[in-house]
């Protein structure tokens, strides 16, 4: 699969409210990865969407912002 139909996919699971695909995408907007512009806030923003859904990592990695 190339870059650009990993990220279609991702982003409409994230839509569909894919935990993993919530997270996955909080870490991207989180750190600047795979053409993404690093945006902490957005990035948090998916990571609390994934951990309201039950997402371990994502709660782990909030913890973090709570400080």
């Amino acid at each position: 699969v190339d870059h650009d139909t990993f990220l279609k996919y991702l982003k409409m699971s994230a839509d569909n409210e894919n935990s993993t695909a919530l997270y996955n995408l909080g870490e991207l907007y989180l750190n600047g990865r795979m053409g993404f512009e690093k945006d902490q806030q957005k990035g948090i923003q998916y990571l609390k969407l994934a951990a309201f859904k039950g997402q371990s990592k994502a709660k782990e990695i909030l913890k973090q912002y709570d400080s």
